[in-house]
């Protein structure tokens, strides 16, 4: 009991491998998690850097924002099925627009999905994207083709929210990480993306 007190009052603390000083490991740690803040902040920025290159390469942006039902049908929405919700909803409008030409040559429009919300942000699971619209198709039909076949997807929820992309905010806006459960690498869907 005594001794116990006397390592207390010494500034050491007792671990598995022994009696360590507590301020050179709290100086070692601090210098550890502070070089890893940094490296972390560094990457993240590298990264939204170069997400940003690949939403400039789009042409005719339009920016969606899609809201999910949170269950249907018993089943719950989670990140694993919100990449099926987008590649589904991706697959029809591509047939809409581009029809048998997206199956048999591959064409498809360009779009940059992001999602957000689920985890512990506190907020619901939702997606934005980045969407290009085809020279051919005027706006007015284009938004309307994003609106029907949005809501014949099983997660749809309420009327997607279309923004015309005309500076870089919209871009900004997608990769901030406040809102993101995974940050930013685990929240941009790679599997939807085409350029």
């Amino acid at each position: 009991m005594q001794k116990r007190r006397l390592f207390r009052e010494s500034g050491k603390t007792l671990t598995p491998e022994g009696y360590i000083h507590s301020n050179l490991f709290s100086s070692y740690f601090s210098s550890f998690v502070g070089h890893l803040l940094i490296n972390r902040y560094v990457e993240n920025k590298e990264i939204k850097r170069g997400y940003k290159d690949l939403m400039d390469q789009i042409i005719n942006p339009v920016g969606l924002t899609l809201d999910m039902k949170q269950m249907v049908g018993g089943e719950k929405l989670d990140l694993y099925s919100v990449p099926q919700t987008i590649r589904h909803y991706l697959s029809r409008l591509n047939r809409k627009i581009f029809g048998n030409c997206s199956q048999k040559r591959g064409r498809k429009i360009q779009v940059v999905p992001v999602i957000e919300g689920g985890g512990q942000t506190g907020k619901r699971i939702h997606i934005h994207l980045t969407i290009g619209r085809p020279d051919s198709i005027e706006i007015k039909w284009f938004k309307r083709h994003l609106i029907r076949e949005w809501q014949k997807c099983r997660f749809s929820y309420n009327f997607p929210k279309i923004t015309n992309i005309e500076d870089t905010g919209w871009n900004d806006y997608l990769l901030k990480i406040h809102s993101k459960s995974d940050g930013i690498c685990g929240s941009i869907d790679s599997s939807n993306i085409h350029i």
